[in-house]
């Protein structure tokens, strides 16, 4: 039992048959809420507005009639008065100059051949009584008019009237039994009446079971204004008026026809919110089985998706709306068709005609609708609901595309989207569309709200990279940017940033790696090279004291002397330089004399100085006191003039200032190069370097490096400036 139930739950037939349940209750529905929207709240005809606002409108042209119409002389021109044409006119008498009520002919006559300017507020008496005549023949044509609809209203089949003016004995009626004597018997009769009207010029009075239902306070006049352009009658009680229906409707006027309809919707009344209930609860209950198993086979099974499951929901969504208002519109026209008895093909009557037609549609609205839910549901089931709905597939699409160079092309589409919306929106407001306006507005508001929310999240990206980016500017190598929650637009900077930190940690890892590498490499070497290197010099020196007749030996002993302190020297000068990178050379900074001390290095240099033909000029020489080591400075001094031997030009001079620049000592030495320097004054500070290309020279390349360093110990600067074979050395020390 249990596996034909499984089976027969997922099968066609049990869908067939949750579609018609489907059906049945969109049709219960349909005519339930129809009810429902035309039944009336009273218990009776007799209660609804409809009978009272027609009923009042028979008594009130009844009293128009007995007060006015059964007069003929209502009709004579010479009988409307000027206060008539007057109003008729909308003007004042006492505006109109010169007119006397009692002497009017004279009035006239006298005015008759002047000519008075007219305003719209003052008349002559010849312009006046031209316009009365044209008033006179308004006012009578429209009495004669209003009279004719005083007629065809009371000429109703189940009307029952009887009025009577108290001062004349007029009558007005339309009951046929009534012979001039018998008015009290009729008035009687009318009284007995279950629902009738008695109005005069007191009161307007509806009745039910002898009581009065409705009190239109004022009498007929409040709720009938004067048709003559005039406050109505003044005299109160001089007319009666009786209205009723009779006992027994026949069709002919709105009466019969408004009494049948709610008659008929009291009858079914009961049946109406039972048919209510019992949509619901089918509605209900066949809905949840069928969201259930629409788009299975089998339980947990593959969703099968047809033709117009495959297409946007946003696409199904300007198929159903549409279709659904055609199927309306059509089933009003169609209504409209048959309850007029135009379209009656196979007999029968309007409205069992109507109701078919009306049900028909139902189901196909029943049918379109489960169609676009069901197609909503599949999608749900299947977790393609994403694709599925256009608008998230593009909002997706554009978050995960939304870069540097495609953001341009999102700002000028939200733009466009801002311009189509508000244009519909302005359009639709102005045609009258109330629905297509709202619609626009409300795609402006959440367009509104999508774009405020992207910036917000565009912002606190921004914030945070800037964060990041402060951090690796102080040296927080390892700073990172979240990249979870980032916009496209900001992923790639960020991810950028990460990779920053992360390339100059190892960056910076590899160059103290290399550096601490290459300083062990020369300490050790240098190490290693001194020992040997001493006692080479040593034998050296026994062998040069040792008599030797061979002139080419007692030669190549003098070579490998001059070698072998030229290689001791670029031990030593390694080793200096090892220890000025590695921070193990120590200064002790005393106030100094650095220009004597500067013109005491330059005196022990000076046969170096003369054998390369170089002239010393001291330009400016001022007395500079200092915290500086003598030591090292004395070694700066004397690399710095070294260097001067090396590569200066002879027979040329080298400048040589000390003096004072603001808080700052600076010692300047200025020569002119032999070589042309084809490098970068910054790459000379660095080790191993030399100024020219050959390496003919005896120099190490250390020279210069050792200075700087040695500067930068004691707490100064050392810089080079390069300008053709200009060469300048600048050495600044703070005050």
């Amino acid at each position: 039992m249990a596996t034909w139930w499984k089976k027969f739950k997922y099968s066609k037939v049990h869908k067939s048959f949750l579609f018609a349940l489907l059906c049945l209750a969109g049709i219960l529905l349909g005519n339930s809420l129809v009810g429902i929207a035309i039944m009336p709240y009273r218990e009776s005809y007799y209660e609804t507005w409809e009978y009272q606002s027609n009923i009042m409108d028979k008594a009130g042209f009844v009293r128009d009639w007995i007060v006015r119409y059964v007069d003929e002389d209502i009709f004579n021109p010479d009988k409307v008065t000027d206060e008539e044409a007057a109003r008729y006119l909308g003007i004042d008498l006492s505006m109109i100059e010169g007119y006397n009520p009692d002497k009017q002919e004279q009035g006239v006559e006298e005015k008759s051949e002047e000519t008075v300017a007219i305003t719209e507020q003052v008349l002559s008496i010849k312009r006046w009584t031209e316009e009365k005549a044209k008033a006179v023949s308004g006012i009578i044509k429209d009495r004669k008019e209003y009279f004719a609809t005083i007629q065809t209203s009371l000429d109703t089949p189940n009307i029952e009237y009887f009025a009577r003016n108290k001062e004349t004995g007029e009558v007005v009626t339309n009951r046929e039994d009534y012979n001039g004597t018998n008015s009290l018997e009729i008035l009687e009769d009318f009284k007995s009446r279950e629902h009738y009207v008695k109005g005069n010029g007191d009161s307007a009075l509806l009745y039910e079971n002898g009581r009065v239902q409705v009190d239109y306070y004022g009498g007929l006049e409040s709720r009938y204004y004067n048709y003559y352009y005039g406050e109505g009658v003044d005299y109160t009680d001089q007319y009666e008026v009786y209205v009723a229906l009779r006992d027994e409707l026949v069709p002919g006027d709105s009466f019969y026809t408004n009494k049948l309809q709610i008659d008929r919707a009291l009858a079914i009344k009961e049946k109406v919110y039972v048919g209510l209930v019992i949509g619901i609860a089918i509605a209900i209950i066949a809905g949840l089985l069928w969201l259930s198993v629409v788009g299975q086979g089998e339980k947990k099974g593959k969703i099968y998706l047809n033709v117009f499951d495959k297409l946007p929901f946003e696409v199904q969504t300007m198929l159903y709306i549409p279709a659904l208002f055609i199927v309306f519109i059509g089933s009003a026209f169609a209504l409209d068709r048959v309850l007029s008895k135009e379209w009656l093909p196979y007999g029968g009557s309007p409205f069992e005609i109507g109701v078919i037609v009306f049900n028909f549609m139902l189901v196909i609205a029943v049918s379109l609708t489960v169609l676009f839910i069901s197609s909503i549901v599949k999608h749900i089931k299947n977790g393609s609901w994403k694709q599925y709905i256009l608008i998230v597939r593009l909002g997706h699409w554009l978050i995960m595309n939304m870069t540097e160079g495609t953001l341009p092309f999102v700002v000028i589409g939200v733009i466009l989207i801002y311009l189509v919306l508000s244009g519909i929106g302005i359009l639709t407001f102005l045609m009258g569309f109330g629905i297509m306006s709202l619609l626009a507005f409300m795609g402006l508001v959440c367009l509104n709200i999508g774009v405020a929310l992207i910036s917000i999240k565009l912002v606190v990206d921004y914030m945070q990279i800037a964060k990041g980016i402060k951090k690796v500017a102080v040296g927080d190598l390892k700073a990172k940017v979240e990249l979870k929650y980032t916009l496209p637009a900001m992923k790639e900077t960020a991810n950028a940033l990460n990779h920053i930190g992360d390339g100059l940690e190892s960056a910076v890892t590899d160059a103290l790696r290399s550096e601490r590498f290459k300083t062990e490499l020369i300490t050790n070497v240098s190490h290693d090279l001194k020992t040997p290197l001493t006692s080479i010099i040593s034998y050296i020196d026994l062998l040069k004291e040792e008599p030797i007749d061979n002139s080419t030996a007692r030669e190549y002993i003098g070579i490998l002397d001059e070698r072998s302190n030229r290689l001791k020297q670029l031990v030593e000068d390694l080793v200096e330089a090892s220890k000025a990178a590695t921070g193990n050379v120590k200064a002790e900074l005393m106030p100094t004399r650095i220009d004597q001390l500067v013109i005491q290095s330059v005196g022990e240099y000076t046969d170096r100085l003369e054998e390369r033909h170089l002239n010393i000029v001291f330009n400016k020489v001022e007395e500079v006191m200092v915290p500086i080591d003598g030591r090292h400075m004395c070694r700066v001094i004397e690399n710095l003039l070294s260097n001067v031997c090396k590569y200066a030009m002879p027979y040329t001079r080298v400048y040589i200032d000390v003096y004072n620049l603001q808080n700052k000592a600076c010692v300047v030495i200025k020569n002119i190069s032999k070589e042309q320097l084809a490098i970068e004054a910054e790459e000379l500070l660095e080790r191993f370097v030399r100024g020219e290309s050959s390496r003919t020279t005896e120099g190490s390349g250390l020279g210069l490096a050792i200075a700087r360093s040695l500067v930068e110990v004691q707490g100064g600067k050392l810089g080079l400036e390069v300008d053709g074979d200009l060469f300048k050395v600048v050495i600044e020390f703070p005050h």
